[in-house]
């Protein structure tokens, strides 16, 4: 016997998770999602891990390019979270600076870190896929600060 699906999301509403924004670009073509199921799996070699819903609009293109950007959002950036949230395709992307990454994909200019990453391995896990990124490379803003995902809203936490 499992716990009562709404009874474990309202429980987990009480996690705090850091923000981040998860990019690929393939064809001429990029999308993105939010990811706050992040963590950093190892250092030596660096990887990342995320759990992502392969039916997302970013999916194909990851698998495509076999890449992905990790941009983590500064507390100033609480916009493009909001935006991610609320719109879809390219229209996610408006209103904020972006640079191509070493892997070619997509990094918010002015995050907390970014990170251009290689897919290192996919394990598929019910609805969501747990994604290991190989980091090829990383920048960091020390003074950024994050946005934080918190009883359910975005919260900026100052530096």
């Amino acid at each position: 016997m499992t716990a009562d699906p709404a009874a474990f999301r309202d429980a987990t509403r009480g996690f705090a998770g850091c923000v981040s924004v998860l990019t690929a670009a393939h064809g001429g073509a990029r999308a993105g999602l939010i990811v706050m199921s992040t963590l950093s799996l190892s250092a030596d070699p660096p990887r990342l891990l995320a759990c992502v819903n392969p039916g997302g609009g970013a999916w194909p293109l990851i698998e495509r390019s076999r890449a992905f950007g990790w941009s983590m959002l500064a507390a100033d950036q609480i916009a493009v979270a909001e935006r991610f949230a609320r719109a879809k395709g390219e229209a996610r992307f408006e209103g904020a600076d972006w640079e191509t990454g070493a892997t070619g994909a997509p990094l918010l200019a002015g995050a907390a870190a970014t990170y251009a990453c290689t897919v290192d391995e996919i394990l598929p896990r019910g609805p969501q896929a747990i994604l290991i990124g190989l980091v090829q490379a990383v920048a960091v803003r020390p003074d950024a600060g994050a946005v934080l995902w918190w009883q359910g809203g975005f919260r900026q936490l100052p530096a």
